[in-house]
């Protein structure tokens, strides 16, 4: 017999502070459930960032297979923003859809738009300011009550005051995680469901902005841990299985490396003058532009229409001195680096062996910066990966790549800016080691030895609902999470046969009809 699962996600949650909170006794739910449960450390994608790695967890496949590389991929030749139009394979829930089974998700941060699914979904931060945020649409306004203004990532307020006033920036903090919790605790005792996944945001937030302020970490973790009791509450009262997952892991941020900046100093790159890049330079910053337009009442009019068209890509980066792209052999736009396209076969082998070797090189006055290389075939596979950066890699502890474009004659290795110069420097990044924790009737005690990735978790969950595995999933089903006696650690897992060709052109015609 299936029972309904709960997924409840915390984006950037690590066992650095989790096994510290908690065994300090500030996190009583989080204790019991690991006690009591199933843990292990949970893998992300390479790059380790938040939109490929909960679309790599919400659909078992690698970046690659789903299309969704990174915040910004590379598409005949151009560049664009990553949402989930670009996103080529199924969800679970979309998967459970087709099934019957109805799922409620909350505050999806890979997801936008919305999209009909045989449930309730509202999106998360890939949403443009003012726009339809849930389906069914007609439930948005009994989710803006239950909300008191539902929120689908922080509001800029938060970016303008943190630097300066933390007690109120952490206000928001608390605010959007209440918003997120009320509006699933709400839908799941209003709506009938087999899945409730839940995703809060406000842990990478406040862990990228305010990591060198612990107090304001502990008290956030422990507002989520109470959190958590209230849905472990309803997993009790539904007799449901719950699975508690982060899509990466965090640690503190000493400097930067500045791709960009990095391969102007090695020559590979070349940039142009542009008038904004002389408004920059005349102080007129990115994030000073935002406070204006805030002022002004225009800051959601402009990104709105902004992220609905292709110039997002080229406003994120144009600053300074913007990047000559036929000029350059090489250059960032992801948290990797792409060779330009239209080098010859032979230019480019050269060119990517040259970086590759002086990434492994780079040194930061005696200490490596860089923990590995990879070519991207090295860490995915699948019909997309052309969207994906050449080269992709991972940092040593204490460092943060970032691609915005700064000025040439500037230092490669640095303290933050916060992507703009005026903008929010960031104290806290992300790393690789997310957490998996699962807890219920027929979840065993566990610490699993090994690590599983992200995109485990899809396979796991269809296995549990009874549903068949579709064959080009990369995820396994996680059959020793489950206690001996259960059917689920026994049961054959079915897989579905079909090409991976004829879902991508299912995901085309769902596109084509939306």
């Amino acid at each position: 017999m299936k029972r309904k699962i709960i997924l409840f996600g915390i984006d950037g949650a690590t066992w650095t502070l989790i096994d510290k909170y908690a065994s300090d006794g500030y996190l009583p739910t989080f204790d019991h459930v690991m006690n009591n449960g199933a843990r292990a450390t949970l893998l992300s994608t390479i790059p380790a960032v938040t939109l490929p790695a909960w679309t790599s967890m919400f659909t078992g496949v690698n970046p690659a297979k789903h299309g969704l590389t990174d915040f910004i991929l590379r598409t005949n030749g151009k560049f664009t923003l990553g949402t989930s139009n670009y996103r080529m394979v199924d969800t679970v829930w979309q998967i459970m859809s087709k099934k019957g089974l109805k799922s409620i998700v909350v505050n999806d941060p890979s997801t936008y738009p919305p999209y009909k699914i045989n449930g309730i979904m509202t999106t998360g931060l890939m949403t443009p300011p003012g726009s339809n945020y849930v389906y069914p649409r007609e439930l948005k306004n009994e989710i803006e009550r239950v909300a008191s203004g539902y929120w689908t990532d922080l509001p800029l307020d938060y970016y303008m005051t943190v630097n300066r006033n933390d007690t109120k920036a952490y206000s928001f903090i608390e605010e959007f995680a209440n918003k997120t919790a009320n509006v699933g605790l709400y839908l799941a005792e209003n709506y009938e469901w087999d899945m409730l996944a839940v995703i809060f945001v406000s842990t990478d937030k406040i862990q990228h902005t305010l990591w060198h302020k612990q107090d304001y970490i502990l008290k956030h973790y422990i507002q989520i841990d109470t959190i958590l009791k209230r849905f472990l509450d309803v997993a009790n009262k539904e007799n449901a299985n719950i699975f508690i997952a982060s899509d990466h892991g965090f640690g503190s941020l000493r400097k930067t490396f500045y791709i960009n900046t990095w391969l102007a100093h090695t020559g590979l790159q070349k940039r142009k003058s542009s008038m904004v890049g002389l408004l920059a330079r005349a102080g007129l910053s990115p994030a000073r532009i935002a406070v204006a337009l805030k002022k002004l009442h225009l800051y959601e009019f402009v990104l709105r229409n902004l992220m609905h068209s292709d110039r997002i890509v080229d406003a994120a980066f144009q600053y300074d001195q913007p990047i000559s792209m036929e000029d350059s052999e090489a250059f960032a736009k992801a948290e990797g680096i792409f060779i330009n396209s239209n080098l010859a076969p032979y230019q480019y082998k050269k060119t990517r062996d040259l970086i590759r070797a002086k990434l492994q090189d780079l040194s930061d006055n005696g200490i490596s910066v860089v923990s590995k290389v990879y070519t991207r075939e090295e860490v995915m596979h699948g019909a997309y990966i052309d969207r994906a950066p050449d080269i992709l890699f991972t940092l040593n502890d204490g460092y943060c790549p970032t691609y915005y474009s700064d000025g040439p004659d500037s230092q490669y290795i640095g303290d933050d800016k916060g992507g703009y110069k005026g903008g929010t420097a960031n104290t806290g990044i992300h790393r690789p080691e997310g957490i998996f924790i699962s807890y219920g009737s027929e979840i065993r005690k566990f610490d699993m030895r090994h690590q599983p990735r992200v995109w485990d978790l899809t396979p796991t969950i269809l296995h549990m609902m009874g549903l068949p595995v579709p064959s080009y999933m990369d995820g396994i089903v996680l059959k020793d999470i489950f206690t001996s006696e259960s059917q689920l650690a026994t049961r054959t897992t079915i897989v579905e046969t079909g090409s991976e060709k004829d879902k991508i052109k299912n995901r085309l015609h769902q596109l084509k009809s939306v």
